[in-house]
């Protein structure tokens, strides 16, 4: 249930459905007046919304603060490096790296700089 209300408040929150039925009730409204409003309300979001600077903006005061790798000083005695995008070839002894090696290169990166751990299991 909190799947479906989730998704039902993404679709209702995001601002090109709403400049969609701003221009909607604009076009089949009869008031002058609520068609100019709906057409300047339209307009107003979209040139609002399109502003990269104003969005971005939005989204980091919306974002937590990242934490960086240095500032984690918590000793463990495991850490999990989870690598799905990489299988063995047992036939030539090889690594095969799929969709997206990035990001094992970058866990690994993080576990050779800072990461305090007495093993590490891949």
């Amino acid at each position: 249930m909190f799947f479906y209300i989730s998704k039902l408040l993404a679709f209702a929150l995001a601002p090109l459905n709403w400049i969609f039925v701003f221009i909607i009730l604009a076009v089949f409204s009869k008031k002058e007046n609520l068609k100019r409003t709906m057409l300047l309300s339209s307009f107003v979001f979209v040139v609002f919304f399109s502003n990269t600077f104003i969005v971005k903006k939005m989204y980091r005061a919306w974002e937590v603060a990242p934490v960086s790798n240095l500032q984690l000083a918590k000793k463990y005695d495991y850490g999990i490096l989870l690598a799905n995008p990489v299988t063995y070839d047992q036939a030539n002894g090889i690594l095969n790296f799929s969709q997206s090696p990035s990001r094992l290169y970058n866990r690994i990166e993080y576990v050779r700089s800072s990461f305090q751990a007495g093993q590490v299991l891949f």
